[in-house]
């Protein structure tokens, strides 16, 4: 079973919620589950992705996610005072 799931989506705590209640209920195992999240561009670089990675697993309520992509292949610019 394949779960896809995102930061930006807003789905990582109902779909957490779901496997929980699943798992408890004896219906699945975590090892017949596939979990997959994306990383929102504002969160990718130096200091940045491995806690935006710990609060997806947090919010999922998993040990590990199987696969870690990238949302979107760039970052957004930020205002800045001499950037307007």
């Amino acid at each position: 079973i394949v779960f896809d799931t995102a930061q930006r989506y807003g789905n990582e705590a109902g779909v957490g919620r779901g496997l929980r209640v699943a798992a408890e209920a004896g219906k699945i195992r975590r090892g017949d589950v596939f979990v997959t999240t994306k990383v929102w561009c504002d969160n990718m670089g130096a200091g940045l992705t491995a806690p935006s990675v710990e609060q997806s697993m947090r919010q999922l309520g998993l040990d590990y996610i199987d696969l870690v992509l990238i949302h979107w292949p760039g970052r957004f610019l930020r205002p800045s005072p001499d950037n307007t």
